[in-house]
């Protein structure tokens, strides 16, 4: 039980076990049996291999095309590596590491802790957030504001964990559920050094027990003044319920909490004024019918039993007859704009789903209060889970927004289930026993302030302030470092391919090569480096978080090819055309050819800012790096069309001010042949039929 803390007391640390025959090392050995691989390392290894195939097929196909052609070996084998240097975009694993590094920075600053780089954007592909509702739906300050001991009901008043106020002249039935609940509660309770207000230490359910137990005045360290505790067995997710025996007036009772349904079951007896008698089939129908009505106001309830006709060595497997008592009902408040930002989660395309061990009318009642259960949505408990096959239940989780009475190993089933289907799924924990969930997921997120160390090592993200809200931010922050992966692929791979292109004219026309070894490799330095890390810095466009759709898997996707497939070529025949035309003279047609794709490259960084907005409705100064960069590249260039050191080491002659104008116009085109498809991309969005988003 390495892990386990003693806040308070006494304690004898005895060891039973070492290394994986620990708790937490058998959990250990569990999560390395685990394999999960980030969306964005698959993404990356599905890019290089295609790349590598590709570029290694195309100066091939090149070298082979200029030595039928009659080119020079020599030369056709420098042009091959020049071009493979040109093709293979050797800036993307650097502007990945600073997209990822920037967009981890500004994570810190919203109180989100990104321990992957890789994390964020798999966030940002999240189609399923499963989330726990107790400290992350909820406030997670549970107060019993009503009791049902023997039958009868008492409204209990005060907020949060204030013991006050004092219930004077309390029953004693009331008495008797007070001390169930004192000895049910290893929660502890501590005065904040700044205020009056009070901290738990412990289990929000106990420690809801525990302020109620000194509401009534008969807190945990009072009673052991006259009562011995002699065992606790603290709450078991499986039996669903937490055990205390304990020596009182000369005799032995064993009390315990815990679901409703299973301390009923368990229960032989019933008190009716304060005498145990036999349970009927009716006394069972009443508790149940207070345990639903409870349970649909949003309210968490425990049941309550105990007996005394127990000895010291008791075995509690299973367990002996007990005396139901009755219930506790508790209210944890939802957090502030809850419903708000589950809303901002649906219109951004991601289904909230949210994973408790309440009880399935509890459940729903307050995820509907939440925005996350509609009508028509489905609940599932966990006996559910157990008793569906594999196809059954993967068709069940489209409709199904509320999983309750779930266990840690029916978390890791929906996970299995979501990514089954080919979603990609984030899940948030705080426990021990979510570590393995958390690294199941796409995505785990553990709680900053209630989650246990082991549940924070195994998450990919830590949200310091268990605020559902810092998830949408990890959302948006997600998109936008996807978006602007995409922007420099989809840079870079145009660009590239234009060379490309630009040689194979060259060799299909039968002229001599347009760029020589060191050209490319210029052309690399003014364009590529500089560009790809600035267009990965683009503004954040919040406009994301309202779109449904446009959540490819893949970077390389179709509307990504479909763009290459436009530019490229523009790129490829501009420059070839200025080249061609000036044969006559070969040093100006290949300056000609080298300075239209540098010039149209610079263009195509300014289409690449966005793959829909037009860039006159953009700020041209919004991204500060970009702007630099142009300049800064203008200037590189314009220093080696104008020097002679320089004209000399790349074979390149000054330009007449005709020939930059007539670059640029031809630079122009491309912005026009952009623009137009960006207008069509647009109009084909707005006419697609997105569901209204209704909030009552």
């Amino acid at each position: 039980f390495k892990g386990t803390n003693v806040a308070i007391g006494t304690g004898k640390a005895v060891v039973v076990a070492t290394g994986v025959h620990t708790v937490i090392g058998g959990i250990s050995k569990k999560i390395s049996e685990i394999e999960t691989e980030k969306p964005l390392a698959k993404n990356l290894k599905q890019l290089a291999r295609s790349v590598v195939f590709i570029v290694l097929a195309i100066i091939t196909l090149i070298f082979g095309i200029g030595i039928l052609e009659g080119q020079e070996i020599h030369e056709m084998f420098i042009s091959s590596v020049a071009i493979a240097v040109a093709a293979v975009p050797e800036g993307l694993p650097l502007v990945l590491t600073v997209t990822l590094a920037f967009g981890v920075s500004r994570m810190a600053k919203r109180r989100v802790l990104v321990k992957k780089l890789q994390a964020v954007e798999a966030l940002g592909q999240a189609q399923e957030i499963g989330v726990d509702k107790t400290g992350t739906i909820t406030k997670n300050e549970l107060v019993i504001t009503q009791v049902i001991a023997e039958g009868t009901t008492i409204d209990i008043s005060g907020v949060g964990y204030d013991p006050l106020p004092q219930i004077k002249n309390p029953s004693p039935a009331v008495l008797r559920a007070a001390e169930i609940a004192a000895f049910c509660s290893n929660a502890h309770l501590s005065r904040k050094e700044t205020s009056e207000t009070y901290e738990l230490i412990g289990d929000p359910t106990e420690g809801a027990l525990e302020v109620f137990a000194r509401k009534v005045g008969t807190p945990k360290e009072t009673l052991l003044t006259t009562h011995r505790l002699i065992t606790d067995w603290p709450f078991d997710y499986q039996k669903k319920v937490h055990l205390a025996l304990y020596e009182r007036e000369g005799g032995y009772r064993l009390a315990g909490t815990g679901a409703p349904e299973v301390v009923l079951e368990n229960s032989m007896f019933f008190l009716k004024e304060g005498i145990p008698t036999a349970i009927t089939l009716k006394n069972k129908e009443a508790v149940l019918q207070d345990f639903y009505r409870l349970s649909a106001q949003g309210l968490r309830v425990i049941g309550y039993a105990f007996t005394d006709t127990v000895t010291k060595e008791i075995n509690t497997d299973p367990l002996p007859p007990l005396t139901f008592g009755g219930l506790f009902a508790m209210q944890d408040a939802l957090r502030p704009g809850i419903r708000e930002k589950v809303a901002e989660a649906e219109e951004a395309g991601i289904r909230v789903m949210m994973i408790t061990g309440d009880h399935a009318i509890t459940a729903q009642t307050i995820a509907e209060q939440a925005g996350i259960w509609k009508k028509g949505d489905t609940v599932m408990t966990g006996m559910e889970i157990d008793a569906l096959d594999e196809q059954a239940f993967t068709e069940k989780l489209s409709t199904t927004t509320v999983f309750a009475r779930v266990t840690p190993d029916h978390k890791m089933r929906i996970i299995q289930g979501y990514r089954a289907r080919g979603e990609v799924v984030a899940m948030t924990g705080d426990g021990v026993n979510d570590a393995p969930s958390l690294v199941a997921a796409d995505l785990g997120i553990a709680m900053g302030k209630i989650g246990t160390e082991v549940a924070k090592e195994a998450s990919d993200i830590i949200l310091l302030d268990d605020n559902f809200g810092d998830i949408l931010n990890a959302v948006l922050e997600g998109r936008n470092m996807r978006e602007g992966i995409r922007r420099t692929i989809t840079y870079l791979f145009s660009s590239n391919l234009g060379e490309i292109l630009l040689i194979l004219l060259s060799l299909l026309f039968r002229t001599p090569l347009p760029l020589l070894a060191a050209q490319i490799i210029w052309m690399n330095v003014v364009t590529d480096t500089f560009f790809d890390i600035s267009l990965s810095l683009e503004p954040q466009d919040v406009s994301l978080m309202r779109r449904k759709r446009h959540i490819s898997k893949k970077l390389l996707d179709r509307s990504l090819v479909g763009r290459l497939l436009l530019i490229a070529p523009m790129l490829a025949l501009f420059s070839f055309y200025l080249f061609a035309s000036h044969l006559h003279d070969p040093e100006k047609a290949r300056t000609l050819a080298l300075t239209s794709l540098i010039v149209l490259q610079w263009f195509n960084a300014l289409n690449c800012r966005s793959e829909e907005k037009s860039i006159f409705h953009m700020n041209f100064f919004s991204n500060k790096f970009l702007t630099g960069t142009l300049v800064w590249v203008l200037v590189l260039h314009a220093f080696a069309l104008y020097t002679p050191f320089m004209n000399r080491l790349l074979h390149i002659e000054p330009l007449s001010i005709r020939d930059i104008l007539t670059i640029v116009a031809f630079a122009l085109l491309v912005i026009f042949a952009e623009e137009t498809r960006k207008w069509f991309a647009r109009r084909k969005r707005g006419s697609e039929k997105v569901p209204a988003l209704t909030v009552s």
